[in-house]
């Protein structure tokens, strides 16, 4: 199998079902067996079309199987804009706004994306009763190798090492950008770490190797049942966001996570993204590849 992912040096201080990608289809049909082929419509108005970055758009579809287990195509479709009868001049100075926004160049389709991704995903674990761990969101080139959820973690320094090492595919795979999410009461638990306001909160930093942006997404707890065990199961109730942190103070570990996620990994085997996959996937690691990654 190759050797040993080497654990890397860390400072001393130092997942849950999701729904549809986009959250945009309506009349979904379906047919098949082993392979099902799905049709479905996507709304846009005339607004968002000539608003649009031109040129070509991918459509990206996640989807969940009834036992949570789940598969991603980040093309499964496209269209071009502007469409036929659109007559609007291009728009210019795209990037530009996008790396205002963001604090990197990652396209504001995939972040839309991407954030509703984590939401339903913590929506729906919160439903059951528990957090989804730690998450982290490798990109190369703007496309997205896939979801790494972190291994179980005991509280303490594990915990610490746990998230750090959600980095090892981003490194592996030689990303250029990763978005890591985390909830703020769940990691500085696990941490025996400061609770640091506000909380509850779904974070999610996008990070390049020069800079970072923190999104917050702040939310309150709302009681759905109880069982009779005790478990609460909840559901969100989704705050006003504070505005974008460019360079903010991140956590000790989600800090570690994404220094380590651009610095690469050098094993002695003729595929370390591969290798690293399987060897984090053994220690417990959830791992679900894009497409064009599953090798």
């Amino acid at each position: 199998m190759g050797e040993p992912l080497p654990l890397r040096a860390l400072p001393h201080h130092l997942n849950g079902r999701l729904g549809n990608l986009l959250g945009l289809f309506r009349g979904v049909v379906c047919s098949g067996a082993d392979t099902v082929h799905c049709t479905y419509k996507v709304p846009v108005t005339r607004d968002e079309a000539d608003t649009s970055p031109r040129g070509l758009w991918h459509i990206a579809v996640l989807a969940t199987a009834k036992d949570s287990d789940t598969t991603l195509d980040t093309k499964a479709a496209e269209l071009s804009l502007p469409l036929a009868d659109t007559a609007s001049a291009p728009v210019t100075g795209c990037g530009d706004r996008i790396r205002q926004t963001m604090g990197a160049s990652v396209e504001v389709q995939m972040w839309d994306a991407l954030v509703k991704v984590a939401k339903d995903a913590y929506a729906a674990g919160l439903g059951e009763g528990s957090v989804p761990r730690p998450l982290i969101m490798p990109l190369v080139g703007g496309e997205l190798v896939g979801m790494i959820w972190a291994r179980p973690l005991k509280v303490g320094e594990d915990a610490l090492t746990g998230i750090a090492q959600l980095s090892n595919i981003a490194a592996a795979a030689r990303a250029d950008e990763v978005v890591l999410t985390w909830e703020t009461r769940d990691v500085a638990t696990a941490c025996e770490l400061p609770i640091v306001s506000p909380a509850p909160c779904l974070n999610m930093v996008l990070a390049t190797p020069d800079q970072h942006v923190l999104h917050r997404f702040p939310y309150t707890e709302q009681l759905l049942s109880r069982s009779p065990e005790g478990w609460a199961s909840v559901a969100p109730d989704w705050l006003p966001s504070p505005a974008p942190q460019p360079g903010a103070e991140l956590v000790p570990p989600i800090q570690a996570a994404v220094n380590y996620a651009f610095i690469p990994i050098e094993l002695n085997h003729p595929d370390p993204f591969g290798v690293t996959v399987v060897l984090m996937e053994e220690d417990g690691y959830r791992v679900r590849l894009t497409e064009a990654f599953t090798r």
